[in-house]
Order: structure tokens, then C-alpha cells, then sequence
């Protein structure tokens, strides 16, 4: 009995794993997986406006998501109170995995073509998990191009950090000459 069942289970697996359903339910679970990670690590991802505006959009979509799934719930009465009630609830969670999959998967895209530590950041999350990413070649050259920034950013640091201490010890200098003329 056990080796039917078991057997029953890897042919369901392997019909599962065949459907193009299962690939977009894993990516969207893997978007959102980067998404938690990178604000979890304090990576600021919705400072920018339209992000923001974003956020505000899908909340809007997800109350009117539960409306619709309520009004279904009173209106259709040719059903059962139970069956009603069942179904509402899987198509309404299944709307909002479906949304909110799209917003996670539509910040992160969005994020990894900046040339910014947010870029940078979501470009390596991206290459971790998906690793048959189409853009994987172009993350890796966005990579590359914002290591040259940095490193072009970093040596105007230190140019600058150079010029403050030489200020700094030319005002020590004047304040012992100072001191010894006074």
C-alpha cells in the first residue's frame, strides 16, 4: 500500500513540476523570498516615489480584491453557504498571491537596473536564486560597472579625506605659531 501511494505521489510531483503554473508560483515565491531578504538586510528598496506609489496601488488592489470575494460571497446564492464561502476564499487568495507575486516581481526587476548600492544588492540576490535568469549576463556587466563607479567614488574620498587633513594640519601649524608668539 505504501509503495502505491508513494508512487502516486512522484507521478503528482512530476505533473506538477511539468506545468508551467508550478515555474510561476516558485518565482514568485523566490521574488518574494528577495524582496523579505532585501528589506530584511535594510536595503532601502521603496524610497523611490513610483515605488511607493506602487505599494499604494497594490493595497488598493488587494481591498478590492476581499470586495469582490465579500460581494461574491452575499450576492451568488445559488449555492451552499459552505461552497460560497470556500470558494471566495481560494479565488481571493489566489487574486492576491497573483498581485502581490507581480508587485514583488516589478520592484525587484525595477531595483536591479539601477546603478546603485538597491541595484547592486538586488542584482546578487537575483543571480543567487534565479540562475537561468535571462538578464544574467547583463547583471553580471552592471556588476562590473558599478564596481568601477565605486572604486572611482571611493579614490574621490580619499582625495577629499587627503585635502581635509591637510587643511587640518596647516590650521594646527598656525595655532602653535600661536601659541609661540603669544
Amino acid at each position: 500500500m505504501s509503495s502505491l501511494s508513494e508512487n502516486f505521489k512522484e507521478r503528482l510531483s512530476k505533473f506538477y513540476g511539468s506545468l508551467r503554473i508550478s515555474t510561476n508560483i516558485s518565482s514568485a515565491l523566490k521574488y518574494q523570498k528577495i524582496y523579505i531578504e532585501l528589506l530584511n538586510h535594510k536595503v532601502p528598496l521603496l524610497k523611490n516615489q513610483e515605488r511607493k506609489r506602487k505599494i499604494q496601488t497594490l493595497g488598493t488592489l488587494k481591498s478590492g480584491i476581499m470586495i469582490s470575494g465579500v460581494c461574491f460571497f452575499l450576492m451568488y446564492t445559488k449555492i451552499g453557504i459552505l461552497n460560497r464561502m470556500l470558494i471566495g476564499l481560494i479565488a481571493t487568495n489566489i487574486c492576491t498571491f497573483a498581485t502581490k507575486g507581480y508587485f514583488y516581481s516589478r520592484v525587484i526587476e525595477d531595483a536591479s537596473q539601477e546603478l546603485s548600492l538597491v541595484g547592486q544588492e538586488t542584482r546578487i540576490q537575483l543571480r543567487y536564486h534565479f540562475t537561468d535568469h535571462p538578464n544574467d549576463s547583463i547583471f553580471g556587466d552592471l556588476n562590473k560597472e558599478y564596481l568601477k563607479l565605486s572604486e572611482k567614488h571611493s579614490n574621490k574620498i580619499e582625495q577629499y579625506r587627503s585635502k581635509i587633513m591637510k587643511e587640518k594640519m596647516k590650521d594646527e601649524d598656525f595655532i602653535e605659531k600661536l601659541k609661540k608668539s603669544q
